[in-house]
């Protein structure tokens, strides 16, 4: 995770580095897009192999190689004064408990715009995790016969959704949306509250993925336009790979922080009700739609910490 978490900080401070101002959303809704495709083939050579950890771990070794030689052939970085040149040698700013400190925290009132787009990406990331229970979902509310199954094309479709979505957002936010992010992902954020609304109510797994495909658009949008909103409101474009890696763990937050309160609330909501036709230890429906319905607060939440930010 430390050599992951490296790479991304890095990848995202090319975003503001390297980008014109003017393609900003249509870079970050291609950058949405490949995470899309990334995971979507993970999950193919996941299924192609029938779950092979030798099989995955080898097509992941060879995506990075692959990936970080081309990374190094190809990009061109340009120094933008976050260190200079004192007597032939390279100086660097130096580390000390100050320097740490800053590295990890944001100031709510110097860094307003960039601390309220990273705390809406935490509550995003809080509502989307929801989908870690979709197994369970899916085999004591939907009762499939197969929920191992059903799950995997139901992310699939999601996939799909979101990968249709990404780019074309990104593009026309740039266009004709004349660079505002915001009404993007209120959009955003309404189409994947109303799919979870629509999740408490669906009772068959046809029903399920014609949602999920409406869920994975709202995603795709999403990710297309909250990166692109962190880049425009950055405080200090010499210090993107800093400030853009503090919102990046906004997401390991949300993502924790979601399973973490909606666990419990499944256990206790759902615990004692109908366990289901076939007998199986399970949860009542009661407790998915209390689950679900924290996920639409949480995305309502992820739209409403944004209308004090001044980018549009």
């Amino acid at each position: 995770m430390l050599g992951l978490n490296t790479i991304y900080s890095a990848m995202l401070g090319w975003n503001s580095d390297l980008v014109p101002e003017c393609q900003v959303g249509s870079v970050n809704g291609v950058q949405a897009l490949m995470n899309v495709l990334g995971a979507t083939s993970g999950m193919a050579v996941f299924l192609g192999t029938d779950g092979s950890l030798a099989a995955i771990y080898g097509y992941f070794v060879v995506l990075l190689i692959t990936t970080v030689a081309v990374t190094a052939v190809h990009v061109k970085e340009e120094d933008l004064g976050s260190s200079c040149v004192v007597g032939g040698r390279r100086m660097f700013p130096p580390i000390d408990s100050s320097t740490l400190r800053e590295s990890y925290t944001l100031d709510p009132k110097v860094h307003k715009d960039f601390y309220l787009v990273t705390v809406s990406r935490t509550f995003y990331y809080m509502g989307i995790s929801s989908q870690t229970f979709f197994l369970y979902y899916l085999r004591d509310f939907v009762k499939v016969t197969n929920p191992a199954t059903a799950v995997t094309t139901l992310t699939v479709v999601a996939q799909v959704g979101a990968a249709a979505a990404a780019f074309p957002v990104g593009k026309i936010s740039d266009g004709w949306g004349g660079g505002a992010r915001k009404p993007f992902i209120y959009a955003s954020c309404f189409t994947l509250a109303i799919g979870n609304l629509a999740f408490c109510t669906t009772k068959t797994l046809g029903n399920a993925l014609k949602v999920a495909a409406a869920v994975g658009i709202g995603n795709g949008g999403y990710l297309a336009m909250d990166s692109a909103l962190a880049v425009d409101t950055l405080p200090d474009r010499t210090l993107a790979a800093r400030f853009l890696g503090i919102w990046g763990v906004a997401s390991f937050v949300g993502t924790a922080l979601g399973p973490l309160v909606g666990g419990p609330v499944l256990y206790v909501v759902g615990e004692g009700r109908e366990r289901g036709e076939r007998g199986e230890e399970g949860f009542g429906d009661e407790g998915y739609r209390a689950l679900l319905m924290m996920s639409v607060g949480y995305f309502a939440m992820a739209a409403w910490v944004l209308r004090k930010v001044e980018k549009k």
